[in-house]
């Protein structure tokens, strides 16, 4: 009741009491005393409006009190009536700007209340959502999950937090989802209270995290390896060209034939050193991004056999067999000549280096159908283990990598191959089988073709 309505009342009361005291003096008594009484002639007749008027004051003066007493009522109610409506808005707006998802619901799971967070993320209309449950809202095996967490955190009377997989609009997100019990002031449960957190980005952000710690870890692990190695792989021709250095330099009798064999010696290991050396002066510009490339036209076919000539001494050696053949009409490329000779280099190198004793390299070059030119280098080596595929490609990383390895190197001539091969425009991909031997192919694209 408010203010205008107790005063309709009041005059009501008034006007009845008014009605029934009429009714009294001129009907009711009028018909005991007979019906000249009520008329206005008759000498009693100014006293029963007397009686009416002082009937009416007196319940208007008796009524003054209790009216006082509940409009003070009706004030103190509309008093916190509007302070809980106050209250009710500013929670509501709290609740409203929130940057998690917040919903109330019954004790049984269904909704009561929702932000807009909540409705506006889920794609949801809070008047009809109202009154219904999760199955209403999310798929079943989600709203399954959400109710036996709900369960639980009714039964323990403690908050529940989980990780879940929630469908938005745009998508699907992470959400970090609360679920506690509602009490009122005698603490009995009325009610579930979710706060859910999106999450999604902060996970992306754990995971390239975690990535990057896992790579990093990774590098550490290949760069510690190939210090250790490299310790090894310099000292080893460096102690060779100082001690067949002083062979000859020393005033003991010598051979000729041997002179010859400890020079030949020292330009060996002086070569070897060299490679090194220039694996990590070529892998360092690459990664400092001073490489630029020198493009002229190179005639590839030229290359490739060069590149056979050059390594035949180290096959020989291993009695490993290198051929090449060369496709009819192989077109001249746009490229750096001495970048795509030590892309040859490094892979015929590594054909024969981990080939077997009397194995085969053989070096195939001609058009791709996409209208690429491929390069391809196959041998009949040790092969590449499945899992050291992507271990192969990286700076430093070597397929198999132990302590006691027989295979020398710095572990960067593929990963050097394939930067060189990226900063063409090209490819460089493996196909290998672990006993069998491998096949690595270089692409250059069309555009690299003169002419084209």
């Amino acid at each position: 009741m408010n203010f205008r309505q107790l005063i309709a009342l009041y005059g009501l009361t008034l006007l009845a009491v008014f009605g029934l005291a009429c009714l009294w003096e001129f009907v009711v008594e009028a018909a005991l005393m007979g019906d000249a009484a009520a008329l206005p002639g008759h000498e009693s007749f100014p006293a029963r409006w007397e009686h009416v008027l002082n009937a009416t004051a007196f319940a208007a003066i008796a009524m003054i009190v209790p009216a006082w007493l509940v409009a003070l009522v009706l004030k103190k109610q509309a008093a916190a009536e509007k302070a809980f409506r106050r209250s009710e808005d500013v929670l509501r707006a709290f609740i409203d700007h929130a940057p998690a998802l917040v919903a109330l619901k019954h004790a049984d799971g269904r909704y009561l209340l929702m932000n807009q967070q909540y409705s506006n993320q889920l794609g949801l209309d809070p008047r009809q959502t109202e009154g219904k449950d999760a199955h209403s809202v999310f798929p079943s095996h989600l709203a399954e999950a959400f109710s036996e967490q709900e369960h639980r955190a009714l039964e323990s009377g403690q908050e529940v937090t989980e990780e879940r997989v929630i469908p938005h609009k745009d998508g699907d997100h992470v959400h970090l989802c609360t679920k506690f019990p509602v009490t009122d002031g005698d603490g009995s449960v009325v009610g579930i209270g979710t706060f859910s957190m999106d999450i999604t980005d902060q996970k992306a952000t754990e995971d390239r995290i975690n990535a990057a710690l896992i790579d990093a870890e990774q590098a550490n692990r290949a760069k510690t390896h190939f210090l250790a190695n490299m310790s090894h792989e310099l000292r080893t021709p460096l102690n060779s060209i100082i001690g067949f250095s002083q062979v000859i330099g020393s005033d003991l009798p010598l051979d000729p034939m041997k002179r010859k064999e400890y020079a030949g010696d020292i330009q060996h290991s002086a070569e070897h050193l060299l490679s090194l050396i220039n694996d990590l002066l070529d892998f360092s510009k690459i990664e400092a991004g001073q490489l630029v490339l020198h493009e002229t036209e190179v005639d590839l076919e030229e290359l490739v056999e060069q590149s056979c000539r050059m390594i035949k001494p180290d096959a020989d050696e291993k009695d490993v067999t290198v051929t090449h053949a060369i496709g009819k009409g192989l077109p001249r490329l746009r490229a750096d000549s001495r970048c795509v000779t030590q892309v040859l280099l490094n892979l015929v190198a590594n054909a024969v280096k981990f080939n077997v004793t009397g194995g085969k390299v053989n070096v195939m070059a001609g058009p791709a159908t996409d209208g690429q030119i491929s390069v391809s280098i196959a041998d009949t080596g040790i092969g590449i283990a499945p899992e050291d595929m992507n271990v192969v490609l990286e700076p430093f990383g070597q397929a198999g990598v132990s302590a006691n390895h027989s295979h020398a190197g710095t572990g960067l001539g593929l990963s050097v191959s394939k930067q060189l091969m990226e900063l063409h425009g090209g490819t460089l991909s493996l196909d290998s089988t672990p006993g069998e031997g491998t096949t690595v192919t270089v692409c250059f694209p069309a555009e690299r073709i003169v002419g084209a």
